[in-house]
Parts: structure tokens; sequence; C-alpha cells
């Protein structure tokens, strides 16, 4: 399989940000992303840790990780943040600075799941407003880890 999002990050000036299987997500974040099949991941990046020298006040997402699935390269856009009513504004506006981001970079062509993990308890229910604020945007309910490839991801 040609490794298209490594080719493009590289050439956009992410070459030593985007790193082999998990290894661009922070060691602390490690026990909230679970993957069943490590050969399905080509890699991932830390997009916070790599932009906030260029957009040290901007809304940052946290990470990108390349996900091989139907022979095809996806993009799992994973959040690590606190899960509360009064922080769906911010998941939002990040949201918005990433696509952005994903459309400077080339990355936007690619299918892609913004998935919200919470980085303690986890205060948005079903039953509130939240659900379809956040389906509105695209971006998941928030949970307390992610299985990729465990859980049937819709890339879009």
């Amino acid at each position: 399989m040609v490794r298209q999002v490594q080719q493009i990050l590289e050439r956009k000036g992410y070459s030593e940000d985007y790193k082999t299987g998990l290894k661009g997500i922070k060691n602390e974040h490690h026990k909230m992303v679970k993957v069943k099949d490590n050969h399905a991941i080509d890699g991932s990046m830390d997009i916070d840790n790599a932009c906030k020298k260029s957009n040290p006040n901007d809304p940052l997402w946290d990470y990108l990780i390349c996900v091989k699935k139907d022979h095809s390269e996806n993009l799992a856009m994973i959040e690590i943040h606190g899960a509360t009513g009064k922080e769906v504004e911010s998941l939002i506006r990040k949201k918005k600075w990433v696509v952005q981001w994903l459309e400077k970079t080339d990355l936007i062509k690619f299918p892609k799941a913004f998935i919200w993990v919470a980085s303690g308890k986890c205060a948005i229910t079903a039953n509130s407003r939240y659900p379809k604020i956040l389906a509105k945007n695209g971006i998941s309910m928030p949970m307390r880890e992610t299985k990729l490839l465990d859980i049937d991801v819709d890339y879009k």
C-alpha cells in the first residue's frame, strides 16, 4: 500500500512529527487509544505539539492516526479532552481549526472520523441536548477510550 498520508505530511514539513504506529501519541494518552491490530495503524501524529509554535493561540486538535481499513488510508482524528457540556463548544472550535489544517496539508481528501475521548469523568449523556449538537458537527459522543478497529468507525 502506498503511504500517501506519510508522503503528504513529509512534503508539508511534518516528517519529524509523523511517527510509525502509535508512537505519535503521548505516553499518558496511550491507555485511552486501544488498537486490536497494530498492523492496521500506519502512523500517528501529535498535531497539537507539531503546530503549537506556529499557532500558539489557536484551538489545536490533539492527534491524527492513519488507520488502514478496506485497502485505504483513513484518518482517526482523536481529541482527548474533558467531557462536560461546557466543553462542547471548545471541541467544535478545535474541529473547525483541524479541518482548516487538513485542507492546508491536503489531507482533507482522506476519509476521516472525529473522535472525542474523555480525559476524565464523562458528564455528557445520550439524553442531553449535546448528542445532536455533536452529530451536527461531525464529532463522536465522548467515550472513555477509543478502540480503533474494534468498533465500526464510520470514516467519511
